[in-house]
């Protein structure tokens, strides 16, 4: 093997394609047509699907621009085959669920060839990059199942008879390396938060400014956009406790678009809502009256980029209802950062040990001032519980008594806003830091 100057890591292309016109994505496996024309593939990825099907060539070269060049920018080579070098392959996914449930029965099949001797010979390995969700390994309950991913990776392994240090897993379940040793899976996994916590578009050059409380100001902000269950049950909890005229919030569920999931939340809990709760349900969708208006930000690529400052500026803390909740999972959307970036207190809606992973990021938290023991309890409805009493202990204050709380927080409000801002500045990302690592001991040690 010749030298490498360690500068750039060594990518592997995947064939060119003749269907397509391109080389094909990393994420679809090269017998791809046949596979779907015989009912195996593209049954549950449609963005997939409709970018194989029915884009044309230079929306498919975009996509695969940003999903495979623009990501790592200058920080990787791209080798020819017939290289001698130790490389890497690496597979981006989006659409994350949907393409595990594709691949299940494919799994690693539908790499080269010759990639995969290479990887049997120890002189390739496999990435794969999840930048979206981070349920991988969630515990079921009765509203959804177990998300088996992580053992999907391992089945497919001991298929292809790949040595399990071959895949390097880099994914937003935070939880993730204590999952792995639960589950004994070997292969070598990575978690991050750094895509959530850059998602935001903010000023990184704004100084720091913290905000004393307005008089008149709600209690707390929560926005609810997507369905899931925990914030039905936040909703019912906040309704019972009289708790929602003290806020601003909003319950849109624009992924129940039909009311199922609302009409299964009311079948399952018979007899036991709150009277009068059924006319809360009614209203859905709930939303702030100045909140987020698709015309006005057509800049961005979606909702959660957007930050509404006076929302922020007109309560006193946060209310962040996450997009996890189940055991087994800690994952940070941008839902976490926004009120960081915002000198906002803050309490989490989340999954068990958010806080206690948030604390080992470098972010501080508000147990001087609340009980944050609800972040060990096993069960979100116990977990909401006692949410609504720190609410309730709240709201019982006056507003000089929550000026004065929100003035003794300002060292630690200031604190997380710069820890985010350093984060947020980190170049090269830690993604590519811990690629870049994994390759220099790839290439020494094998």
């Amino acid at each position: 093997m010749g030298c490498i100057l360690m500068e750039k890591v060594l990518f592997r292309k995947p064939d060119f394609d003749k269907r397509l016109g391109v080389n094909r994505p990393a994420q679809v496996p090269k017998n791809w047509y046949e596979l779907y024309e015989d009912g195996k593939y593209l049954k549950f990825d449609h963005m997939m699907s409709n970018l194989l099907l029915k884009s044309n060539q230079n929306d498919l070269k975009n996509r695969i621009q940003y999903w495979e060049y623009d990501f790592f920018q200058n920080h990787v080579e791209y080798k020819n085959k017939e290289d001698d070098e130790k490389y890497f392959y690496y597979i981006p996914l989006h659409s994350i669920d949907d393409w595990f449930l594709d691949m299940e029965h494919i799994g690693f099949s539908g790499i080269e060839e010759d990639v995969k001797k290479d990887v049997r010979n120890k002189k390739c390995k496999i990435i794969l990059l999840c930048t979206d969700e981070g349920n991988f390994g969630e515990e079921p309950d009765i509203y959804t199942p177990a998300n088996w991913s992580l053992d999907l990776i391992q089945k497919w392994c001991d298929l292809e008879k790949f040595p399990h240090s071959s895949i390097i897993f880099i994914c937003m379940n935070m939880n993730i390396q204590t999952l792995a040793t639960k589950k004994c899976l070997n292969y070598h996994i990575v978690p991050t938060s750094w895509i959530s916590e850059t998602h935001i578009w903010v000023n990184k050059d704004e100084p720091s400014t913290f905000l004393e409380l307005k008089e008149n100001s709600k209690l707390f902000l929560t926005y609810n956009f997507a369905y899931h269950h925990h914030r039905m049950c936040l909703l019912e909890s906040l309704y019972k406790n009289n708790l929602l005229k003290d806020s601003y919030h909003s319950f849109i569920f624009n992924n129940d678009q039909e009311g199922n999931t609302k009409n299964q939340y009311k079948k399952w809990n018979k007899n036991l809502l709150p009277d009068g709760f059924d006319k809360i349900l009614d209203k859905i969708p709930i939303e702030i009256e100045d909140d987020y208006k698709k015309e006005d930000y057509g800049n961005y690529d979606f909702k959660g980029q957007v930050i509404i400052k006076n929302h922020y500026e007109n309560s006193f803390l946060s209310l962040v209802s996450e997009t996890l909740y189940k055991n087994n999972t800690i994952y940070f959307s941008e839902k976490t950062f926004k009120p960081i970036s915002q000198h906002h207190p803050f309490i989490l809606v989340s999954s068990k040990n958010s806080l206690s992973k948030l604390k080992q990021m470098g972010y501080q938290t508000f147990d001087k001032w609340w009980d944050e023991s609800y972040d060990e309890c096993d069960n979100h409805i116990d977990r909401i519980d006692m949410i609504c009493k720190i609410l309730l202990d709240l709201k019982s204050k006056s507003y000089d008594e929550l000026k004065k709380i929100k003035l003794e927080m300002r060292d630690v409000l200031i604190h997380n806003y710069n820890n985010f801002i350093q984060r947020y500045n980190q170049t090269p990302s830690p993604i590519i830091n811990a690629v870049e690592e994994e390759y220099k001991k790839f290439v020494k040690n094998g």
